[in-house]
């Protein structure tokens, strides 16, 4: 499948990010309401659910990066080297 492929399949890249926050959701649902923000990085970071970083779709690791940044967001997470979003 080439990028023509995914820009005339939108779907496609809804399901990514759908895929992700299921993942991250399912995460926040078995941490404990009071978790220190290392253990939700740990937690999250460990559920990546595109096998290997180095080998998985970049798109995908961009959306799981904002997808992460997003959420941990809530809970007091400063992002390094001034992330966008």
């Amino acid at each position: 499948m080439s990028w023509r492929d995914l820009r005339q399949e939108p779907r496609v890249w809804g399901s990514v990010v759908r895929v992700v926050r299921e993942t991250i959701d399912a995460v926040h649902a078995a941490l404990p309401e009071d978790a220190p923000l290392d253990a939700r990085i740990a937690a999250v970071d460990a559920a990546f659910p595109f096998g290997r970083r180095r080998i998985c779709a970049p798109h995908k690791y961009r959306i799981w990066c904002r997808e992460r940044r997003q959420y941990l967001r809530r809970f007091g997470f400063a992002p390094q080297g001034g992330a966008r979003r």
